[in-house]
């Protein structure tokens, strides 16, 4: 190769390389089929309607800006075992692409324990050692407990979220006594 086609190729790469972005966007929907019914003389229903459904522009949305939505999200899956946690930076996170994702406000959380079968694992969210993510929470120590194929979900849609410090720490734990069997967890963080 002459010197003229490697530079040409150098340049190809590095402008792809900066050409790169990541965008999030869609429809977080949470849909019920329930049905309340009552018998006495006459049948009563109750009827409900779509718990949730928040639509994310993303970046380039109508009115971003105002409404904070989210445009970064990671997906974090694991097993863990009894007493073992593992703490997630969320101001240095690594995302699906392996990209390093760095969370100013944090505006969707979700905690998904086990599957169906799974019947023994609870597992603990926040509470870190040091540095905690405390703003959902009412101090830094406190922490909340999900139950074997739970979910949890925290939706913060506003502009202000949850604001991640330049350390922020977020812990998943398994805290079930006595169970030795390994629980997979899959846990949603997205924010801006």
């Amino acid at each position: 190769m002459n010197k003229l086609t490697l530079i040409s190729a150098f340049l190809i790469l590095s402008l792809s390389a900066l050409a790169q972005t990541t965008t999030f966007r869609g429809e977080l929907q949470v849909r019920s089929n329930w049905t309340n019914t009552k018998v006495d003389g006459t049948t009563i229903r109750e009827t409900y309607a779509d718990l949730l459904s928040y639509e994310n522009l993303g970046v380039g949305g109508t009115n971003t800006a105002n409404r904070g939505d989210m445009t970064k999200i990671v997906t974090k899956k694991g097993t863990l075992t009894n007493n073992v946690s593992v703490t997630y930076n969320l101001a240095s996170i690594s995302n699906a692409f392996g990209d390093t994702v760095a969370f100013t406000k944090v505006k969707f959380v979700g905690l998904l324990i086990g599957g169906a079968t799974e019947t023994n694992s609870v597992y603990q969210l926040g509470g870190a050692a040091s540095d905690q993510f405390a703003a959902p929470f009412g101090s830094a120590t406190d922490y909340l407990k999900v139950n074997s194929s739970g979910f949890f979900m925290l939706l913060s849609p506003n502009y202000d979220g949850y604001t991640v410090g330049s350390g922020t720490n977020l812990m998943v734990k398994n805290i079930s006594a006595g169970v030795s069997t390994n629980t997979t967890y899959t846990l949603y963080i997205g924010g801006i």
